[in-house]
């Protein structure tokens, strides 16, 4: 009996030691404690330990603002730093301004002065930022994104087109994640820390990428079929790069999303049949690409694009 009672002893005293003693075990237990008591997450992330690095501490406070004041902020670390990365990183918040003052169907450009300026403020960032990072197509796409919220399309479509020819796509989500769980994290906080990184940019990327298939179906019912299927690839090689290069799931299933965009097309969209047809089945999805995936294709081959039909 004794033995037994000894036995019984040691067993719950070694875990109740170790929980205890070991600082990761502790955490998980404390972070999983204030979990199942419904207590708010900042108590959760006072847990982890603090960043000794002042660049990581810099943008976790960045990470903490809103609106205007995270973009802005993410600006004055990249001046006063000289990391390039964080400068793109921040461009990724700075496209809800741009959004703010993109001009609707029929507008020229959307008369909201403030954002207006702001809009100058960022596309004078991303030029800067594109001319730093060479090999990078994320600053030139902002860039082209702000330029068509001014209202100068030609220079949009000419800055699109050349962001697209640049070798990489990175927005710098993996260098943020490399540098905060740097720290002595368990598994179960690396993958808070992942779970938690934000993707502001990516509906607008597809925005973008309307604006851009937009000018080339008016190329195609002017009969400009050259500028239309050029304008097209440009958007599937965006699409491309989000999909290959990009930093997560998400990147890649909004890459495919954006090649589905660059099939549309006034003499390619789907009949009122077609359109109930897949409406009334969402997960007749991949058929409606593949459909018009087709029509696309028998259109460049008739354009002598054969490149495109492929």
């Amino acid at each position: 009996m004794a033995r037994r009672t000894v036995f019984f002893v040691i067993a719950f005293a070694i875990p109740l030691i170790s929980l205890l003693s070991h600082p990761e075990l502790r955490r998980i237990f404390l972070w999983d404690a204030l979990i199942l008591t419904f207590k708010p997450p900042e108590q959760a992330m006072d847990l982890l330990p603090k960043p000794a690095d002042p660049i990581v501490r810099a943008i976790g406070k960045a990470e903490m603002l809103q609106g205007k004041e995270r973009w802005l902020e993410y600006e004055r670390l990249y001046r006063e730093t000289g990391e390039v990365w964080i400068g793109v990183f921040g461009l990724r918040y700075a496209m809800d301004f741009v959004k703010a003052a993109l001009p609707s169907e029929g507008q020229a450009v959307r008369p909201q002065k403030s954002s207006h300026e702001d809009v100058q403020k960022i596309l004078k960032l991303a030029t800067e930022l594109s001319e730093k990072d060479k090999d990078n197509a994320f600053p030139l796409l902002v860039k082209a994104y702000a330029l068509f919220a001014l209202g100068r399309d030609d220079e949009a479509l000419k800055t699109f087109h050349e962001a697209v020819l640049r070798p990489t796509y990175r927005t710098y989500e993996d260098k943020w994640l490399q540098l905060k769980v740097s720290r002595n994290l368990t598994a179960e906080e690396r993958v808070a820390q992942a779970l938690a990184i934000l993707f502001p940019h990516l509906s607008h990327l597809r925005e973008l990428a309307r604006r851009v298939v937009r000018h080339s179906a008016e190329a195609e019912e002017r009969g400009d079929v050259e500028r239309a299927l050029r304008l097209a690839e440009d958007v599937l090689r965006l699409g491309a790069k989000l999909r290959d290069q990009g930093f997560g799931v998400i990147d890649s299933l909004v890459g495919v999303a954006i090649q589905h965009i660059a099939f549309v097309g006034e003499k390619r969209k789907l009949t009122p049949t077609e359109e109930r047809k897949f409406s009334g089945h969402p997960a007749a999805g991949a058929e409606r690409i593949r459909i018009l995936a087709h029509r696309f294709a028998e259109f460049a081959r008739q354009a002598k694009r054969k490149d495109l039909a492929e």
